[in-house]
């Protein structure tokens, strides 16, 4: 598995998938080592973690694992975790979905991937997602903090008047720097 792994890492041309596919497969390998004795583990928890892992890919083409090991990672970082996608993972997640949103609206959870994937005419999402990010870079820069948000202008005035006074959640600031995706 790890040596498949390796493989599908190699013909990959998606920094960000090979970055996915590299932290997989040492956690992976780390789980392996775990089931050698003497390792302070017992086997059997060690292959129960193993097979949480390397189970929920089994039978699935190579691209399809990645996509899954990819998602996966975007799942992380929508929560916070550390993840491969890097620095500002939250937020980073928040803008690809936002900048996105036209495609898979109105679809439920499980298909928007697919749809998005579909629109930008790859299999690959970590390809799609860098083709999303690749035209984000004003909304990530707000997200660092270097750009001020729009604030009340002339023609958001009558919307921020209707509002004052409800309580209302309101989106991060930097979702307002989001390139939309057609």
């Amino acid at each position: 598995m790890v040596a498949q792994l390796q493989r599908q890492i190699d013909r990959s041309h998606s920094r960000i998938e090979k970055t996915a596919l590299r932290k997989y497969a040492r956690s992976l390998s780390k789980q392996i080592e775990r089931t050698y004795r003497g390792s302070g583990y017992s086997q059997q928890q060690a292959l129960n973690v193993l097979k949480s892992q390397a189970g929920s890919t089994k039978g699935m083409s190579a691209k399809q694992r990645s996509n899954k090991i990819f998602q996966q990672q975007i799942g992380l970082a929508s929560r916070g975790a550390q993840s491969s996608i890097g620095q500002l993972g939250k937020e980073k997640t928040k803008i690809f979905y936002a900048a996105t949103q036209n495609i898979w609206q109105g679809l439920p959870p499980a298909k928007r991937n697919k749809a998005i994937m579909a629109a930008l005419g790859t299999d690959s999402m970590a390809e799609a997602y860098d083709k999303v990010m690749k035209k984000q870079s004003q909304a990530i820069n707000a997200a660092k903090g270097l750009y001020k948000p729009i604030g009340v202008t002339d023609e958001n005035a009558g919307f921020y008047n209707d509002m004052s006074g409800e309580d209302v959640e309101i989106s991060p600031k930097y979702l307002d720097f989001i390139t939309v995706i057609r």
